[in-house]
């Protein structure tokens, strides 16, 4: 090979490293799961969470019958995805006693599709799993994980994971996406075949639009920040209740400042679509100081968002923060002071305190690439074609991993057994279309044609 191939060649190979990297972590990802308990063979944990309706539910009395297990999320793609799916075998399985649970989890992507953002209370995790009930249609009820995220914790941390139990309590399949084919094929072997096999086009969900929020968005340019992972945040919730957090606090640091102490962090104060709010952009816009320890480096302690034109609005207000020195076991207060309207034109004086803590939040969820939730097709393509171990530009079934792999056939448009770029680039659109605030998902779209 000659000098100048040689030095194409391997730039070329440097320039795929991330999608190697991620590739591989993905991967590694689904293979550890399969490795925590519970295991295949073992008992169910007894965890107590709740029903939709507030009351307690047991994992416990699980039994007597298969049960299909599902996490999800109204801003997790894969649930988006599997929901038709689930329902078309739920129609044909719970009639012979097969029974089926949505479990409602911490969100897996919070400000996208919706821009829900993450509940700081139990109670409004349940508020999010009625609105996934009316969202999504679905019939297969949902059950909700409490705000310490218990169940998630004890069945390995997955945002759409999946679990098949048997009528003595023990869990017979897992697998880190959920996948509605391997469940029918799972329950045609266990159960036995069904008279009837219903397809997703046979469904009529009655499938609602997102939240609209309080106020036109789009109006403040969205801050565009690197890769960065939620830290622990604690929002001081009074005694009685206190006043609703209308806007709710979310923050993000950089690999640099998790790991050394300095680095940039995120502070971005979000409007919850469930308390229909907007800013009153003709009053003093929103304010934070920020008190810690002399200990703790700030570029400043004093903030305060930039005025909006516009009487109203609904888009976040977002702060990107140098941080000189902040040592990991000195947590931070944040106060903040900002104006919010309801629907009723009511408006509110807001004062609310959180402590921040410079650890990583495991259930914190992410937001990624440019502003929340945007995949550039071609990078987001290319790294699935990493998996194109025999590198004949096409992937076989068993060379793709991650969310895409349970639905292989259906973007294997010529059937011919592979999936080229040109068929995996819908994936990244349909993902960056149904990112953004306020858009109806694929299965809205589909019932109003």
């Amino acid at each position: 090979m000659s000098p100048v191939r040689l030095i194409v060649s391997m730039v070329a190979v440097f320039a795929l490293v991330p999608e190697l990297i991620a590739q591989q972590r993905m991967q590694e990802r689904e293979e550890e799961f399969l490795t925590q308990k519970p295991l295949i063979g073992e008992p169910l944990p007894d965890v107590s969470v709740l029903n939709a309706d507030g009351t307690p539910f047991r994992t416990a009395d699980l039994k007597g019958h298969y049960t299909v297990l599902t996490f999800g999320c109204m801003t997790c793609p894969p649930s988006m995805w599997n929901i038709a799916g689930l329902e078309a075998v739920h129609r044909d399985y719970a009639p012979l006693g097969v029974r089926f649970y949505f479990i409602y989890k911490s969100l897996a992507h919070p400000e996208l599709a919706g821009a829900y953002v993450q509940p700081f209370t139990t109670e409004e995790r349940l508020m999010h799993a009625s609105q996934a009930r009316k969202q999504f249609g679905t019939q297969i009820p949902w059950i909700v994980d409490p705000i310490d995220n218990r169940l998630k914790h004890a069945l390995g941390d997955r945002p759409n994971s999946q679990f098949l139990i048997s009528p003595d309590g023990i869990v017979v399949r897992k697998r880190a996406w959920s996948n509605p084919q391997l469940v029918r094929k799972d329950l045609q072997e266990l159960v036995g075949p069904t008279d009837r096999i219903t397809r997703e086009e046979d469904l009529n969900l009655n499938i609602q639009a997102p939240l609209p929020g309080g106020a036109a968005r789009g109006v403040v340019p969205r801050l565009k920040r690197p890769q960065m992972m939620p830290v622990r945040i604690e929002p001081k919730i009074e005694d009685d209740g206190g006043q609703p957090f209308y806007a709710k606090l979310r923050a993000e640091a950089d690999p640099a400042l998790l790991k050394d102490g300095s680095g940039l962090l995120y502070l971005g104060f979000h409007l919850d679509p469930f308390h229909n709010a907007h800013w009153n952009n003709l009053t003093e816009p929103l304010t934070f100081i920020i008190e810690a320890a002399e200990s703790v480096e700030f570029e400043k302690r004093e903030f305060a968002a930039k005025k909006v034109d516009v009487a109203s609005d609904s888009d976040p207000r977002e702060f990107l923060i140098k941080v000189p020195s902040w040592p990991e076991d000195q947590p931070v207060r944040l106060i903040v002071t900002y104006y919010a309207c309801t629907d009723d034109d009511v408006c509110h004086v807001i004062r609310q305190e959180y402590t921040l803590h410079l650890k990583r939040d495991t259930d914190g969820g992410g937001a990624r690439g440019e502003g929340a939730g945007y995949w550039k097709p071609e990078e987001f393509t290319r790294q699935l074609m990493v998996g194109d171990k025999d590198k004949d530009g096409r992937l076989k079934k068993s060379e793709l991993v991650g969310l895409v792999a349970p639905h292989f056939e259906k973007l294997d448009i010529d059937q011919d057994g592979f999936l080229t770029a040109e068929e995996l680039m819908p994936v990244a659109q349909w993902l960056n279309h149904h990112h953004k605030p306020g858009t109806p998902s694929r299965l809205t779209e589909k019932s109003n044609r």
